[in-house]
C-alpha cells in the first residue's frame, strides 16, 4: 500500500521538529537547497512507495503581517529565483531568456487558506534589498524557501502532487537568528501536517 513521503530539508530542522511530526521515523531528509532536494526526491519516488509528497520546513517570510514569524502555512504554487542570467536589478529568470521548460508558477496540491506563492530562491535574501528586488519580479511571492521548486520538479516526472508547508521562521532578509523562531515555526508546521495527513 502507498504512502505520503514526508520531507524535511535538513537534519537541524529535523530534529527540532521531530517530537512534534507524527510518525517521526517515516520522514526523510530532502537535503539543502533545490539540487539536493530534487535529487533526493527523485530517488525515494523512484522506489515506486509513494502517492503524494509533503515538504515540511521554514521559511522566511516577505509580508509579517499577513505571514507572521511562528505560523506555518500552505501555498498554491511554487516559483524559482536565482536560477538565470545577472543579479540584482539585472536578474532575468530562465522564462525571461527563453530557457526554461517548467512552467513559471508549478502548482501545488489545493489546501484550505492556502498563502498563492512560495518562492525558491538558491540563497537566502541577504537584507531587506534583496527582497524588494524579488518581490519586483514574483510580487505575488508571500515567502521564500530553498527546497520546495525542487521538489515539486521531480514530484512532476512522477505525477504525483506535492502540499509544500513552510514554518514561517523569520523576516526574509533579518540574518540574526537571534531573532527568528525555528522551533516555534516548525512546531506550527507540524500541526499542519498533522491535520493534513488526517
Amino acid at each position: 500500500m502507498k504512502q505520503p513521503l514526508v520531507l524535511v530539508p535538513t537534519e537541524k530542522e529535523m530534529q527540532k521538529a521531530f517530537r512534534y511530526l507524527p510518525n517521526p521515523e517515516r520522514v526523510q531528509l530532502s537535503g539543502f537547497g533545490p539540487i539536493a532536494s530534487a535529487i533526493a526526491t527523485t530517488m525515494h519516488l523512484a522506489t515506486g512507495k509513494y502517492d503524494r509528497v509533503l515538504l515540511l520546513g521554514i521559511a522566511g517570510t516577505y509580508d509579517a503581517t499577513q505571514l507572521p514569524v511562528g505560523n506555518a502555512c500552505t501555498f498554491d504554487a511554487v516559483a524559482c529565483y536565482g536560477i538565470g542570467a545577472g543579479d540584482g536589478d539585472d536578474f532575468q529568470t530562465g522564462h525571461d531568456l527563453k530557457l526554461e521548460t517548467e512552467p513559471l508558477y508549478l502548482e501545488l496540491e489545493a489546501t484550505v487558506q492556502a498563502q498563492p506563492l512560495l518562492l525558491t530562491v538558491t540563497s537566502a535574501a541577504g537584507n531587506s534589498a534583496e527582497v524588494i528586488r524579488r518581490k519586483r519580479k514574483f510580487d505575488r511571492a508571500m515567502a521564500e524557501d530553498m527546497e520546495a521548486w525542487g521538489v515539486v520538479a521531480a514530484a512532476r516526472r512522477f505525477d504525483l502532487p506535492v502540499t509544500v508547508i513552510r514554518g514561517i521562521s523569520n523576516i526574509a532578509g533579518d540574518r540574526d537568528h537571534e531573532r527568528w523562531q525555528i522551533e516555534p515555526a516548525l512546531r506550527s508546521a507540524a500541526e499542519l501536517l498533522k491535520t493534513l495527513l488526517d
